[in-house]
Formats: C-alpha cells, sequence, structure tokens
C-alpha cells in the first residue's frame, strides 16, 4: 500500500510576469485627437471653415511650397464623428498592449512613423486631399501582425487565428476602400502598413523569459542599437517617399 506521504505532489503552474505600466501616451493621444476634433467642429460652426484641416490637412500644393508639417498633422484631423470613432475604437483596441509591450517611446515613434510613412506614400502617388489616424492606426494594426509573429512560441495554439484575424481586419479594410467611389485614401493605409510593420520587424520587442521557476518575467532582448536602426531605416524609406513625390509632382 502506498504511503500518502511519499506520493509527489504537483508543482505549481509557472507564473508569467507581464509588463503593468499605465498606456499614457494610448490615451494622451485619444484626449488630444478629440480635441482637435472638437476644434474642428467648432471651427466650422463659428467660423464657416474647417480651419485646422485647412492648415494641417494633407495637401498637396501646400506641401510642395515648403509646408512639411503636413505629413504629421492630419492624424490628429478627421472628416467626420464616425471617421473618427472608428479610428478612435481601434486605438483603444491595439495601443495599449503595444505600448505596454513596447514601452511608451518606442510606441511614440511607432505611432508617427507609421502616419508619416501613410502620408508620404500617398504624397508620391496621390494628389488627393486626406486626413485622419488610420495612417498611423494601420501601422499599429501591422505592427501586432509582426509582434505576434516575432513572439509566435508564446502564443502556442493561438497563434494562427491570432495573424488570420489581422489579416482578416487589414483585407477588408483594404477592399472597402478600393471600391469605385470610396472616399478613403488606401495609399496611406497601405504606406502605414509598410512603415508600422518595418519598424516592428527591425526594432519591435523579441520577447523572453528571465528569472527562475516558478515565477518568470517577459523581457525585451532587443538592443538600443537595433531599435535605432529600425527607426533610421524606416524613416530613410519614408524620406525616399517624400523625395519621388517631389520629383513626379
Amino acid at each position: 500500500m502506498e504511503n500518502i506521504e511519499d506520493t509527489p505532489k504537483p508543482l505549481p503552474p509557472p507564473q508569467i510576469r507581464l509588463p503593468q505600466a499605465r498606456p499614457l501616451a494610448t490615451y494622451a493621444l485619444l484626449v488630444i485627437t478629440i480635441g482637435c476634433f472638437l476644434l474642428q467642429l467648432a471651427s466650422e460652426a463659428f467660423l464657416k471653415y474647417d480651419w485646422l484641416f485647412i492648415f494641417g490637412g494633407k495637401i498637396d500644393p501646400f506641401i510642395l511650397q515648403g509646408e512639411i508639417w503636413r505629413f504629421i498633422t492630419p492624424v490628429f484631423l478627421h472628416g467626420s464623428l464616425m471617421h473618427i470613432a472608428f479610428n478612435m475604437y481601434a486605438l483603444m483596441q491595439f495601443g495599449p498592449d503595444l505600448e505596454r509591450a513596447f514601452g511608451t517611446p518606442r510606441f511614440l515613434a511607432l505611432y508617427f512613423l507609421a502616419a508619416l510613412g501613410g502620408n508620404a506614400l500617398s504624397f508620391a502617388f496621390s494628389d488627393a486631399y486626406s486626413l485622419g489616424s488610420s495612417t498611423a492606426v494601420f501601422g499599429l494594426i501591422a505592427a501586432e501582425g509582426v509582434y505576434i509573429i516575432t513572439n509566435r512560441r508564446l502564443y502556442g495554439s493561438k497563434f494562427g487565428q491570432l495573424i488570420a484575424n489581422i489579416a482578416v481586419v487589414i483585407g477588408i479594410n483594404l477592399v472597402i476602400g478600393f471600391q469605385p467611389g470610396s472616399r478613403i485614401d488606401n495609399l496611406g493605409h497601405i504606406g502605414g502598413l509598410l512603415a508600422g510593420g518595418l519598424f516592428t520587424f527591425i526594432s519591435g520587442p523579441h520577447l523572453d523569459l528571465k528569472g527562475s521557476y516558478p515565477v518568470f518575467t517577459l523581457y525585451d532582448d532587443r538592443s538600443q542599437g537595433r531599435i535605432w536602426l529600425g527607426g533610421l531605416l524606416t524613416f530613410m524609406l519614408i524620406f525616399a517617399l517624400i523625395a519621388i513625390g517631389f520629383l513626379i509632382s
């Protein structure tokens, strides 16, 4: 008869500590963008025109005259309540987790490089006026996908479903944007995807475990040099697109 005291006790399951920092940059972007939209509404109501768009929208003739801030300022402007609602919903879906994983400085670099990349591609190959944070949002979606692929060993059986979901979201939105008569700037979306994906591929978190059983902590083993390299290469691609836009206009 087996002695109960000699029966080995099952080991407790391992605990993995995840980053718990508050995504303050995501919240700040949300508040600033909504604030800008309210100012747009006020401008139209009291001053007849949307002066924020006039001075900050992606309007190619003004960019060609040297108003290069228009590659960034459109990310804070929106054309309708539905437009901003969709983009802010997407920001809150992807932003907090990405900011916790990337850290606030790298997350902000991702956000604004994606915005810059989207407006640069649109400037190079489209003369349509545009505005909206969807350039940056598509960069976040691409970053989420690349981040999951880079760290796929941590997702186990959920990996395929997660990637499929992201591919469906991207595919549906691009198809809608290419419909005849659509006013969506799909080149801006594609530019955001490319910039966000490239930056994350080079500079995004590559997670590993440290600690001893049963408590482990996830940490990012990317070097600062590689993070800066990814930012530099992404910016160089964006600069090349802007140069193309100036050359062919």
